[in-house]
């Protein structure tokens, strides 16, 4: 039977990137780190086709799409798969506004 009371110390910790496991021959529970992946460029050719428009900032991608009557959402990513996105009714603003926020990450 587990304790509860033997994760108090852990509290407030972030585990995203780990785990904690109760190990059956020490019998007490113990932290794992777990390496963190590197992340790996888009080629070109495949973020392209979702997301067509390249001539507004370079090394971003974007896309315009009605989503509903007069309602578009624009999505946009580079080659490292960093987004953005918004929604709204003006499509030109909105895309606006995907290519300043675009500028924003990558500075």
């Amino acid at each position: 039977m587990h304790n509860n009371h033997m994760l108090s110390p852990l509290r407030g910790w972030d585990l995203r990137c780990a785990a904690l496991h109760y190990g059956p021959k020490c019998g007490r529970y113990v932290f794992q780190e777990y390496m963190k992946k590197e992340i790996e460029k888009i080629p070109e050719s495949v973020i392209i086709k979702k997301y067509p428009i390249s001539n507004k900032l370079n090394g971003w991608y974007f896309s315009l799409v009605e989503v509903s009557n007069n309602v578009w959402q624009v999505e946009g990513s580079d080659l490292w798969g960093r987004k953005v996105e918004n929604s709204g009714i003006d499509p030109d603003a909105l895309l606006c506004e995907a290519v300043k926020t675009a500028k924003e990450l990558s500075a």
